[in-house]
């Protein structure tokens, strides 16, 4: 996890990019960080959490995605490149 690495004094972590295996509706105003299962066609299927309190959607995910806020209105697509950051 970055955060972690940096806490550790290893240096900062550069997210890859993958590609989303579908579309994730839009929030504007908030980064998201949506786990992600990586699939052997190359592409990155999120695992949103159903609530708040739900930790079960990540211990089938291989990292986590990051969402930048977005003025507009319309879902992140799917094929699109998004930052990703791997577990280990």
């Amino acid at each position: 996890m970055p955060a972690l690495r940096v806490a550790q004094g290893q240096s900062q972590v550069k997210p890859s990019k993958v590609l989303l295996a579908n579309e994730i509706p839009p929030m504007d105003r908030l980064t998201r960080f949506l786990p992600v299962k990586l699939l052997s066609s190359g592409f990155a299927l999120p695992l949103p959490p159903q609530n708040s309190g739900d930790f079960v959607s990540i211990l089938s995910a291989d990292g986590f995605i990051e969402l930048q806020p977005s003025n507009k209105k319309t879902e992140v697509k799917g094929g699109e490149p998004v930052n990703y950051y791997a577990w280990l």
